[in-house]
């Protein structure tokens, strides 16, 4: 019935602009809308190929022969009695390992035949105190859900190896050889003796090494025996006694860290008291080569060491390769305080390229050398500390790394003050990198507002309205 309607013609430039924006809207809007259809499709793609690949493949819950089934009774009895005490006569002689799930969970039903596997294989592990493999299934009442919250919370399944009042997490895939390993290397002992020089030459371990007499120094063991349990799944912790031959490799203080040559550990000398506190902090410093790699692989160690990380962004060019011999020779000297952990990150890796978006936004299409620094707050946030006119590694000093560290407008912590800042920041760079920058950052804002400008004026126009009143009753429309 419209298609007769003649629209009445525009006076003047501005009205013909105006009665054309809404068609220009509306194309706008069905561009948008279909890229944001396709963005979705792309986004979705991998779940849905996912769910219509494994939903119909669930498999069937097995007859579980070599894993045990608990309840929140036997849980009490098997776990948490077992394993929560100082008493030798209550210990357990086996190592909990309990997989907590729900019995909707997709994950859960494919990841139990896995665990029954790894049950039967480590019946063939012979051990002080071997694993064991429970199972507690989270929704069957109030009760047992109230119990497996604290483990759990509210991701299924869950893996905890309960030993020494703590519960160790699983996260590795949810396949059977991974948790039989797991299982078997967070089971072992808290230490070990040792007193040849030919296991000490052979290992392919990390080894840290305390010279120490079992009982005259059980004190001291004890201190040593915590923090071998905080880093159960990564190195050996060893007890050296004094009249052994490896006694005599060991420096003064009696603390070091051995590792084969291709790690390149090179541990600073223990100079605190044989404190718990003193320990970790060695510990966890020289658990780090003087200098490392940092990639997607290594990044999640350095951040849960809670140290800062001065680190040097690069490429290959000749400039880069400069700044890292630099870097390098800076990085030996500077890591004799004890402060900061010293990484290379190069620009020109594809795998980095995808990492710097979401670790160090301020760094993406940075090709260096530019050094920023870096740490883990220990909730799981970014936290970096960046300054675009660091870049000679030459003149790195402590000095300076604390002045970066003390700055409020070169820290990004992840809150909503510090994305203001990162976005201020980037529309500054680019306005300062070239012509076209700036003309981007200044005319891109004035466009967009000429275009809400435009729309606003469109909505409010009477031009393309039919008439009214006594016009109306003349045109008989």
């Amino acid at each position: 019935r419209l298609q007769g309607l003649k629209r009445p013609k525009p006076r003047g430039g501005l009205s013909r602009v105006s009665s054309a924006m809404p068609n220009a809207v509306r194309t706008a809007g069905h561009i948008a809308c279909l890229l944001t259809g396709l963005a979705t499709l792309l986004a979705l793609g991998p779940t849905v190929g996912e769910a219509a690949g494994q939903g119909d493949e669930v498999p069937p819950r097995p007859d579980f022969k070599f894993a045990t089934v608990l309840n929140a009774k036997s849980f009490k009895e098997k776990v948490v009695k077992v394993t929560n005490t100082s008493d030798p006569a209550r210990r357990a002689g086996y190592v909990p390992i309990v997989m907590f799930f729900v019995s909707w969970c997709k994950h859960c039903k494919h990841a139990l035949p896995e665990f029954e596997r790894a049950a039967e294989s480590l019946t063939q592990v012979k051990a002080l105190t071997p694993p064991k493999l429970f199972l507690l299934e989270c929704d069957v009442d109030q009760e047992t859900m109230a119990l497996c919250e604290p483990y759990a919370g509210t991701s299924f399944p869950a893996l905890k190896a309960f030993r020494s009042w703590r519960a160790l997490h699983f996260n590795r895939p949810r396949i059977s050889q991974t948790i039989a390993w797991w299982s078997v290397r967070v089971s072992r002992p808290a230490l070990f003796d040792l007193r040849r020089k030919d296991y000490l030459q052979q290992t392919q371990e990390v080894l840290f090494l305390l010279r120490a007499d079992m009982e005259k120094d059980s004190a001291i063991v004890d201190q040593w025996s915590e923090v071998a349990l905080d880093y159960i799944e990564e190195y050996f912790f060893c007890v050296v006694p004094p009249d052994s031959e490896v006694a005599s490799l060991l420096p003064p203080s009696g603390v070091t860290a051995k590792a084969p040559p291709e790690i390149g550990l090179q541990p600073l000398p223990f100079k605190g008291s044989m404190t718990l506190e003193e320990l970790r902090s060695w510990v966890n410093f020289n658990q780090f080569p003087p200098l490392n790699q940092l990639n997607q692989w290594t990044i999640t160690s350095l951040r849960r060491s809670g140290l800062p990380v001065v680190t040097l962004l690069h490429s290959w060019s000749v400039e880069g390769r400069k700044a890292m011999r630099n870097f390098t020779d800076r990085a030996m000297q500077l890591r004799e305080s004890g402060t900061y952990i010293f990484a290379l990150l190069n620009a020109s890796s594809e795998d980095n390229k995808v990492m710097l978006p979401h670790e160090f936004p301020l760094l993406v299409g940075t090709s260096g050398p530019q050094i920023f620094v870096w740490a883990g707050d220990g909730n799981g946030r970014r936290v970096y500390w960046e300054d675009p006119s660091l870049t000679d590694p030459s003149s790195l000093s402590l000095e300076l790394l604390e002045e970066l560290l003390a700055s409020e407008e070169a820290l990004q912590d992840g809150s909503s003050g510090a994305w203001m800042k990162e976005k201020r920041k980037v529309l500054v760079r680019t306005a300062k990198r070239s012509v076209a920058g700036f003309g981007l950052v200044v005319f891109t804002p004035c466009l967009v507002l000429y275009g809400f400008y435009r729309c606003i004026l469109a909505l409010f126009d009477t031009d393309d309205l039919p008439p009214e009143g006594p016009l109306a009753a003349k045109t008989g429309k």
